[in-house]
């Protein structure tokens, strides 16, 4: 059965680029493991529309799979919907790393 690990990145564009050597490494101890990403929906059209968001700099990675978005601006019963897909996709490894956003899970 293969590897499945889920990489918070709800966090502002410094704080992800810390985050790059930490899913290289998670790539080079476990190289065929399927690696997805929660990204945090923004509305701001300063990051939005910007080249340099986590979800643009994450386009071209080849340690990433997938992208699940996450808005935390949403009723409960699209965080609970949220949290039930995310429980689907049974994750080994859920990593959460210093200032992500993301309370919910």
């Amino acid at each position: 059965m293969q590897k499945k690990f889920l990489i918070s990145s709800c966090c502002g564009i410094g704080n992800f680029i810390q985050k790059t050597p930490m899913i290289k490494s998670i790539h080079n101890i476990f190289p065929d493991v399927n690696m997805d990403v929660i990204v945090c929906e923004t509305n701001n059209p300063l990051f939005k529309y910007s080249q340099y968001n986590t979800e643009n700099i994450l386009s071209d990675s080849q340690y990433i799979n997938k992208k699940i978005y996450y808005n935390n601006k949403k009723s409960i019963f699209s965080i609970i919907k949220f949290v039930i897909e995310i429980r689907k996709n049974n994750y080994q490894y859920i990593f959460f790393s210093f200032s992500d956003r993301i309370s919910i899970l």
